[in-house]
């Protein structure tokens, strides 16, 4: 069966105005460390925070409507795909 592969979209998460951490629910965020929370938007592409969701789309040239980036090699492995050592490795470099 071959995984499908998600198209990342820009989400909201809320970062704990204390530690930092970031939040899928407003709620949870609140609680962390209360009492303030701010809400973010992260790239799906490098992971980086910003505070607004056109300088996320705008971080890495994202395209929402486009075609999803290739997955990385951790991604192609979680779904079960396995590297292969290249011939001038298993050669001994020749």
């Amino acid at each position: 069966m071959r995984a499908s592969i998600r198209k990342p979209i820009i989400e909201p998460k809320w970062k704990c105005g204390e530690c930092g951490d970031l939040h899928d629910d407003e709620d949870e965020a609140r609680e962390c460390c209360e009492p303030s929370v701010f809400e973010v938007y992260v790239c799906p592409t490098c992971g980086e925070e910003h505070s607004a969701e056109a300088e996320a789309i705008d971080c890495c040239n994202f395209d929402p409507d486009g075609p999803p980036p290739p997955p990385s090699a951790e991604e192609l492995e979680a779904a079960g795909q396995m590297r292969l050592p290249l011939p001038s490795v298993i050669a001994g470099g020749r």
